[in-house]
């Protein structure tokens, strides 16, 4: 992941570049809006990397010894995904139409199985600068965007994961763990591309793929209980990459 790394590092870049552009004399002027959407996010399958400190538990198909990592095959369930976001398109006077923005989005999508590690469940809660660029078709004084706008947006998802795993059916020796809980935040890569109709001069309609990529490490300290009561360190390690597909409206002012 090294190339999204990088990609990660440039975004700050290029929202700076994005608000002295903004601020030139050529944008005199900025269309703002509001968004909201909602739809289906698709996790597409991947792998989970599990660690525990100790050997008094058994993961599905293999049991863990001390120190040891355990990496599953996980095939996620479908999502509601829904969000919303704000910002500024800029208008530059006789410079060029209406095609550079910046935005801020919060949404909330999940990522869950239950036939695998012992139903894990994670809950993810991007919040997004993007960098906006769209292409104003039949772009007039009314509509300086263009009344057709295929757009394209990218930025640092700054994203609260949380993560729930039932672990008490994972016992070995007679001994049970308490549920595994846990929250942090990460950073991770959001991507989107969509068209939005312009219907009248303050409202569009839209339809967006997005794609979010995120690797949020979570652990916790979880009591296992049996012939001996002691905690068991865990740490679950996902790799989550999700396919969005969502529609919305937009409000311009």
């Amino acid at each position: 992941m090294s190339g999204t790394r990088v990609l990660l590092q440039s975004v700050g870049s290029w929202i700076a570049l994005a608000l002295v552009l903004a601020m030139a004399p050529a944008a005199a002027r900025a269309e703002g809006f509001f968004d909201i959407y909602a739809g289906a996010a698709f996790p597409q399958d991947g792998n989970v990397r599990v660690k525990a400190d100790d050997a008094f538990w058994n993961a599905p198909r293999s049991a863990v010894p001390p120190g040891a990592q355990y990496t599953s095959d996980v095939e996620w369930e479908t999502s509601p995904s829904f969000g919303l976001r704000g910002g500024y398109w800029f208008e530059f006077e006789d410079f060029a139409p209406s095609f550079l923005g910046i935005g801020l989005d919060l949404s909330y999508y999940r990522a869950f199985e239950k036939d695998d590690f012992a139903s894990l469940d994670m809950w993810f809660l991007p919040i997004t600068p993007l960098l906006m660029l769209r292409i104003p078709l039949g772009y007039s004084e009314e509509f300086p965007g263009g009344r057709v706008q295929p757009y394209a947006a990218v930025g640092p998802g700054f994203t609260l994961a949380a993560a729930h795993a039932e672990l008490s059916d994972l016992s070995s020796t007679g001994n049970v763990l308490d549920d595994f809980n846990d929250a942090t935040l990460d950073v991770g890569l959001d991507v989107r591309a969509g068209l939005a109709v312009q219907l009248s001069h303050s409202f569009a309609l839209f339809g967006e793929y997005r794609y979010t990529y995120i690797k949020p490490n979570f652990k916790d300290e979880v009591d296992d209980t049996g012939a001996v009561d002691f905690d068991t360190r865990f740490d679950i390690d996902p790799k989550v990459a999700t396919h969005h597909l969502v529609i919305g409206a937009s409000f311009r002012f």
